[in-house]
């Protein structure tokens, strides 16, 4: 699945449109940035875009602030690449941790005598 996620002009608004192909879009992506950066002619009309799992948006390309494109298996694959790894990480350094003295140990009472 790609997600085409549009930022347009107000306060936290944004679009997120899912396609299962990721030359649909692309070319979406594409038709929505050449509108943005048209300097000079006629005002573009909005973009009318329909994602595959049914939402028709029409966008106005001079509220668009920014468009990005994201593979949405290879952004699970890394976060799942990225949470293991930060799990050996953790084992390391829990098993060096105890391998020199234990992390919780019994605090000395007022006086002197162990309080458990």
């Amino acid at each position: 699945m790609h997600l085409l996620k549009i930022f347009t002009q107000g306060i936290g608004e944004s679009l997120l449109l899912r396609f299962k192909s990721e030359a649909t879009a692309r070319a979406l992506r594409e038709q929505i940035q050449e509108a943005m950066e048209r300097t000079s002619g006629i005002v573009p009309n909005p973009i009318e875009i329909e994602d595959d799992f049914g939402l028709f948006v029409r966008i106005p390309p001079y509220g668009v602030l920014l468009v990005q494109q994201i593979d949405f298996e290879k952004a699970m694959e890394g976060d799942a690449t990225w949470q293991y790894n930060q799990k050996k990480i953790q084992d390391r350094v829990i098993s060096r941790l105890m391998a020199e003295k234990p992390i919780i140990v019994p605090h000395g009472g007022a006086n002197g005598r162990k309080s458990f």
